[in-house]
């Protein structure tokens, strides 16, 4: 035999359900897939606006002739560069077929009339449907199911129109009769506005996000040196009354006492290829981000996103992961998205990009290690200063208990050696190593003191000499003028704890620890400040086994 010839009944009209529920599980998919068609016209300002059960998606792009139109009627065949546009399969236009019963596309160019492109979805469902009924009831052969090609050209139109029926130039999508079962989420502004920042190529937010500018142009200027693209768009959102700009998801408040660490950015290249850029922004604190959604990197091609934040993980260790709020932006034209935007289409490319995105991951890791370190320097003179005047202020009640006193000067040794530790390991920010020497004078001022009066109390020395009987006040005013700050916690029990690390925790296991908690830890401590300081220890070991 020798190869086959092909007719329009070799294609079902199935496969348009088939494809379109594959590529789009999510129904939201369906605004970025029109959304990402205007961007590729060159759009720069976008409008989408819901009321009831209709959309409409209003673009400022270069618009379609009555040509350009009735080629994006065609599945699978697209005039794009899959380089240069987002959009190239030829299926984006249809993301909406299981969502309406009717999408209507109205386009303009500066030197044509207005066309448009209506599609009768509801229509083509029903057709599809009443087949599946009969065919469930023996009522019909394959041989009598209808093709593809027969289907669409009952069921789309395409026309000029008049500048009356749409007078602005570039693109309105209009999508009617939504589906009630996705209304809800449609309709609520919160769930619509989130979606759209993560995954349209949106402005930074200037007024809520200080480094907006500064990874803008960064970003832009390293392009720039490449000779590629980084593109934004305005984005304007109305649902029902509700009305707002959207801009990326940023925001100084994402982060712990609303401060992050200037951006850092990481070229992604080889010798002879520019692949993009990651900036990534990290906690000021020992913190993770405070949003979930928001913890990590999130690739983006053209400012669309790839997949979400879960992907990047491996590379990182996730103690540093979770303190960042960061994006990798590719640029590059050979690294293609694949059907379903959750990846790339696998090359050697895509391949050398997760290496280079490997090598960064060491570089944003090794930065969060130094600032962790330091961090945890001040936080830790912060605390051990707070503990020392403790120690001092309380040493005179129990300044004839020897057993007391014992356990001060233990506590009082650890202290020193903790900082000795750290400043000898260069561990500690040049600003506070002023702070950390008073810090360890000061404890060995109260160290001598402990350690006359213990003998004192032993019978080894009868004196008490005027310099340790002054100690006390010295070293208080000495410790006064440590600013300290203590850290604020996030949690006041184990399983707390645990939650403030983003530890996943079943049922089960939260008993169990309830149960440690309580049995164990609990009983451990002393007081109510001692069970936190317990807590505080447990952090940071659990912070080491990441």
């Amino acid at each position: 035999m020798g190869n086959i010839k092909t007719t329009r009944y070799d294609v079902g009209a199935e496969v348009l359900s088939i494809l379109t529920r594959g590529m789009y599980p999510d129904p939201k998919d369906t605004l970025r897939e029109y959304i990402q068609n205007g961007v590729d016209a060159g759009a720069k300002s976008v409008q989408v606006r819901i009321r009831r059960n209709t959309i409409t998606i209003d673009d400022d792009g270069i618009g379609m002739d009555v040509k350009t139109i009735r080629k994006a009627a065609r599945i699978g065949v697209s005039d794009k560069n899959p380089g240069k546009d987002v959009g190239f399969m030829g299926i984006g236009i249809y993301s909406s077929f299981h969502l309406c019963d009717t999408l209507t596309i109205y386009s303009r160019t500066k030197e044509n009339l207005p066309c448009y492109l209506c599609m009768d979805f509801q229509g083509m469902r029903e057709v599809l449907d009443d087949q599946k009924d009969k065919r469930l009831n023996h009522g019909l052969e394959s041989s009598e199911l209808i093709d593809l090609q027969s289907l669409l050209e009952s069921n789309i139109i395409v026309e000029e129109t008049t500048e009356e029926d749409f007078p602005a130039f570039g693109t309105r999508v209009e999508i009617e009769g939504l589906s009630s079962e996705f209304l809800n989420d449609f309709l609520d502004f919160n769930i619509m506005s989130k979606y759209l920042k993560e995954v349209i190529p949106l402005e930074f937010d200037k007024f809520n996000f200080k480094w907006a500018d500064i990874i803008e142009n960064k970003i832009k200027e390293v392009c720039s040196e490449h000779d590629s693209r980084f593109e934004l768009i305005k984005l304007l959102l109305q649902i029902n009354n509700h009305k707002e700009w959207l801009y990326r998801s940023y925001k100084d408040s994402d982060f712990r006492d609303n401060t992050s660490f200037e951006p850092k950015f990481y070229e992604l290249k080889t010798k002879n290829q520019f692949l993009g850029v990651i900036w990534g922004c990290l906690n000021s604190t020992r913190n993770i981000i405070k949003d979930k959604s928001l913890r990590g990197f999130l690739i983006k091609k053209q400012g669309f996103a790839i997949g979400d934040r879960r992907m990047l993980r491996q590379y990182f260790r996730p103690v540093y992961y979770d303190r960042y709020i960061g994006e990798v932006i590719i640029v590059n034209p050979k690294l293609i998205p694949n059907g379903a935007r959750n990846d790339f289409a696998y090359s050697n490319l895509r391949t050398i990009l997760y290496n280079s995105i490997g090598s960064a991951a060491n570089e944003f890791n090794a930065f969060a290690h130094s600032i962790q370190e330091y961090t945890l320097g001040d936080e830790q003179i912060d605390d051990n200063t707070i503990k020392l005047k403790e120690i001092n202020n309380d040493f005179s009640l129990y300044s004839t208990n020897a057993n007391k006193l014992v356990d001060f000067l233990i506590n009082v040794r650890e202290i020193r050696s903790l900082i000795q530790n750290r400043l000898e390991r260069k561990s500690i920010r040049i600003e506070r190593e002023k702070d950390a020497n008073k810090l360890i004078n000061s404890a060995l001022e109260l160290e001598d003191t402990i350690e006359a009066t213990i003998n004192n109390l032993t019978k080894q020395s009868s004196k008490v000499t005027r310099k340790q009987k002054e100690a006390p006040t010295k070293i208080s005013r000495k410790l006064s003028s440590i600013k300290t700050k203590p850290k604020e916690i996030d949690f006041n029990n184990l399983f707390s704890l645990l939650d403030s690390l983003d530890i996943q925790i079943d049922e089960t296991m939260i008993a169990i620890i309830n149960i440690i908690d309580e049995r164990a830890i609990q009983l451990l401590s002393e007081n109510e400040k001692h069970y936190i300081e317990i807590l505080k220890d447990l952090r940071d070991e659990f912070e080491k086994l990441n």
